[in-house]
């Protein structure tokens, strides 16, 4: 997956959450073991989403669309075995 975008009358009603968990579930039954990703400083919305997602920010690095435009906010969600028992 490249990039989830919503239109404005499209936001906060679960979609990109839901989009993401499905993500994170077809990875871990392909056994990635990391599901990492990027976004601007400014998205205010993906970040609270991502913190609802309990995810790891990784670091935060300059210039990385154009200079002086925005930086970009590196974060990880481990992705620990699907249980097989369970299932």
């Amino acid at each position: 997956m490249i990039s989830i975008a919503a239109l404005p009358d499209a936001r906060w009603r679960g979609l990109a959450q839901a989009l993401i968990a499905k993500t994170v579930a077809h990875l871990r039954a392909a056994r990635n073991r990391e599901f990492a990703f990027e976004l601007r400083t400014k998205n205010r919305e993906a970040t609270e989403l991502y913190r609802k997602l309990r995810v790891r920010r990784l670091r935060r690095t300059r210039d990385y669309y154009r200079a002086g435009i925005d930086r970009c906010l590196c974060f990880n969600k481990p992705l620990p075995a699907v249980d097989v028992c369970a299932i």
